[in-house]
């Protein structure tokens, strides 16, 4: 009889975390999307409620709509494949955001460069570093699709899945990282956290 590496136990208790990995996810780009939205609320009606806006039921009124036209169609495809469109309109978005950054980013270098308050330091070392490395982690979480994508192959083989993996990465980190830089040369230490 032949055993499987892990056997039942662990199979199900992969599929518990990445359920509750899932769910922590789908929170997060919920909490982001209120946040990203109610600037945009704020920015587009100055005349706006501020007390609405950052109220619960301003999130409640955002959040069901997104969560029920959104995110639930897209939880209950039953392969990857079909999230096709998805991932392409990901990318386009993220390329976006990274044209209006770096398209922008000298006007707000002229700006900025020889303001009394800009300091240009490569690397700050301080609490906030163990937010950093949350950002980061969290930029980079593809382990989720992993297997789904491994099992979606035509020829699954580790050799076609190490090629995949590593092009995502790539690809991930040159667009972060022109987006970071973009983002850092723009404000300097005036920089948000999070440049988008």
């Amino acid at each position: 009889m032949a055993f499987k590496a892990g056997g039942n136990f662990l199979r199900k208790f992969l599929q518990i975390m990445m359920v509750i990995y899932a769910t922590g996810a789908c929170t997060g780009y919920q909490i982001f999307m209120g946040e990203l939205l109610s600037y945009i609320f704020d920015q587009l009606l100055p005349v706006s409620d501020d007390k609405f806006i950052n109220s619960f039921e301003f999130r409640l009124c955002v959040n069901v709509p997104i969560a029920a036209v959104i995110l639930l169609p897209l939880s209950l495809k039953r392969d990857m494949s079909s999230l096709a469109f998805a991932g392409v309109l990901s990318v386009v978005s993220l390329f976006y955001t990274m044209l209006v950054l770096v398209v922008e980013c000298p006007f707000y270098f002229k700006e900025y460069r020889h303001s009394p308050t800009t300091e240009l330091r490569a690397f700050v070392f301080d609490a906030n570093i163990l937010t950093s490395f949350s950002l980061v982690f969290f930029a980079y979480t593809c382990q989720m699709s992993l297997m789904p994508v491994y099992s979606e192959l035509v020829r699954p083989n580790y050799g076609r899945i190490k090629k995949i993996v590593h092009r995502a990465i790539t690809i991930d980190f040159l667009f972060y990282m022109i987006i970071a830089i973009a983002g850092y040369f723009s404000m300097f230490n005036g920089t948000s956290d999070i440049v988008i």
